[in-house]
């Protein structure tokens, strides 16, 4: 069976990746940090609740939603790159 994901995973994911982007550009701080904090945090409980209302792996959905999203903005190693989960 095929993941199904939607538009609005896939545009949270982006937006966690944009928001780890911006964090890793400046001198690390808290408060540097803390949209990108948010924003996994908001994508991770959206892809959990996906998961089980669709009756998926919330695993493979969240492989599938990171996949697309780095596919989006043109990402590279998005899977193994170490960072934020999602």
């Amino acid at each position: 069976m095929a993941i199904e994901i939607t538009g609005d995973l896939v545009k949270a994911r982006r937006r966690a990746f944009e928001e780890e982007a911006k964090a890793r550009s400046v001198p690390y701080s808290v408060s540097a940090w803390a949209p990108w904090l948010l924003a996994a945090q908001e994508v991770d409980a959206a892809i959990t609740e996906y998961a089980k209302e669709t009756d998926q792996n919330r695993l493979e959905v969240a492989m599938a939603v990171r996949r697309a999203a780095a596919e989006a903005i043109g990402r590279q190693g998005a899977d193994g790159d170490g960072g934020s989960g999602g």
